[in-house]
């Protein structure tokens, strides 16, 4: 015998079958979820029937069994069976309560019945097309469900969590005044005529707490193409985010769908770009903070003029320092040898230990902003596989200057003089366990703010940068996101 199983939300005709359904006996207890009600129908072949059940409050899905057999999960209302044989069968369905809750699973709800042979030929009957639900203006107490009109449909009807049946001409229903939880609407279409009922459409709604913060996540700002007079400030794509707001100097905000924003006919000086990201209306999203991002467009220099400061030709000129080249950093146990090539007019790649591609990072003047991206590596040989590893800043929160965390999403700032380079806020790299046990990191790799790097007299990436000895946790776990 072939049992194929197709989840369904809905249940077909009751004629031709041969049933005994029988509810199983709740036990008085108050926590108890309720006891779904089971019905049965066959399908016009014969060889093949439907279970369905009725929404029981406060469930988050339901378990079902088939002759005795191992139970199956469900999120629906009904399943249905294909290409069975003639004979007797026993359905059990209970109702499953939340992990951790007030409430207990439900007493199992029982149904025998026949299937024979061909039967249900003579009760099929063509249904209304299965309203398509969508949700809508949800807030901390409402939200509402839309369909497109069902052809043929007169009146729809509809039900929330198992509730009364409520009948309605409209396309849209709308709950307010509820409380945080999960809510499930189901609609079917009717009054069709000679066309029967559709099947039941059903939709879950979550409703937060205004408590909980849904603040999307600030943008992480880089600087690209800049050139004497222009540049772009680009950004990742905020998840949640419909649009976003952008302002120059402290300027009134403009709307942009875009993730970057051009800046062209500048003169020199100091730029400061801001950025948040916006959540459309009728969320339970709030504004990001502000991000902010600072870009320096110098004074051309003249070639002809060798005592000009600002000649970046002239070697003298202190503020064009070449930067590129091996550091060797220490957490002052371990050192390793970091080293830095340049990808871009402003764009620079900074080569870490035991990392497979460099990170990017971003010059203005003769400070090093590195863009916080994932480097994929893989590290397979020490149990982890392929992982997305970061760097970030690493510092004390200014109310416990004792102790030093990683602070992922702040990029870390590298500032650089004639023999070296300061690690401004710090640089944690690594990586979250893919086993859940936290941030690791390689021993160390975490360094300090405020830690200073000596240039070594190297021209190539070192050896010590393609060597990985495999990670350990970090002296310090905490994970604090500013």
């Amino acid at each position: 015998m072939k049992n194929v199983f197709l989840h369904t939300l809905y249940a077909v005709a009751m004629a031709a079958i041969v049933s005994s359904c029988v509810e199983a006996v709740q036990e008085d207890a108050p926590a108890e979820l309720l006891t779904p009600s089971i019905s049965v129908g066959q399908s016009t072949s014969g060889d093949s029937f439907t279970v369905e059940w009725t929404s029981v409050p406060n469930a988050v899905s339901y378990a079902y069994s088939l002759n005795g057999a191992s139970e199956v999960s469900t999120a629906e209302f009904s399943v249905t069976f294909q290409d069975m044989e003639p004979g007797s069968y026993n359905v059990r369905v209970k109702a499953l309560a939340p992990d951790g809750g007030a409430y207990l699973d439900s007493q199992w709800g029982s149904c025998d019945f026949e299937l024979v042979a061909g039967a249900g030929a003579d009760s099929d009957q063509e249904r209304l097309g299965k309203p398509e639900l969508k949700a809508g203006n949800v807030t901390w107490d409402s939200f509402s469900v839309s369909w497109s009109a069902v052809e043929g449909a007169g009146e729809y009807v509809y039900s929330l969590n198992g509730g009364e049946e409520i009948t309605t001409s409209a396309t849209e229903v709308e709950f307010t005044g509820l409380e945080a939880g999960d809510y499930r609407v189901r609609v079917k279409a009717t009054e069709g005529g000679a066309l029967a009922d559709s099947y039941w459409a059903a939709i879950t709604v979550t409703v937060y707490s205004q408590d909980e913060d849904f603040s999307l996540d600030k943008p992480v700002l880089r600087v690209e193409n800049q050139t004497e007079t222009s540049f772009t400030v680009a950004w990742n794509v905020v998840e949640n985010a419909s649009y976003y707001m952008y302002r120059l100097n402290g300027a009134e905000p403009i709307q942009t769908y875009s993730t970057s924003v051009d800046f062209t006919d500048c003169g020199p000086g100091d730029y400061i770009v801001e950025v948040k990201a916006v959540p459309a209306e009728g969320t339970v999203y709030k504004d990001s903070e502000w991000a902010s991002i600072t870009v320096i467009l110098e004074d051309p220099a003249d070639p002809e003029d060798p005592e000009n400061p600002e000649d970046p030709e002239n070697p003298e000129n202190p503020d064009e320092l070449d930067i590129t080249g091996c550091y060797l950093l220490s957490d002052g146990e371990y050192e390793y040898e970091y080293y830095i090539e340049q990808a871009g007019s402003t764009v620079y790649y900074i080569y870490v230990p035991y990392t497979s591609d460099p990170f990017e990072a971003v010059r203005s003047g003769n400070t090093l902003q590195v863009v916080y991206e994932p480097v994929p590596t893989d590290l397979s040989a020490d149990g982890y596989g392929v992982v997305d590893v970061y760097m970030c800043a690493y510092h004390p929160d200014d109310s416990d200057p004792e102790t030093y965390y990683l602070w992922p999403g702040e990029e870390p700032v590298w500032e650089f003089d004639t023999n070296g380079v300061t690690l401004v806020n710090g640089t944690f790299i690594g990586f979250i366990d893919p086993n859940g046990d936290g941030w690791l990191n390689w021993t160390g790799s975490a360094l300090k703010a405020g830690t200073y790097g000596e240039k070594l007299d190297s021209s190539s990436a070192p050896a010590a940068v393609l060597s990985a000895p495999g990670a350990v946790k970090p002296s310090v776990l905490h994970n604090v996101a500013r």
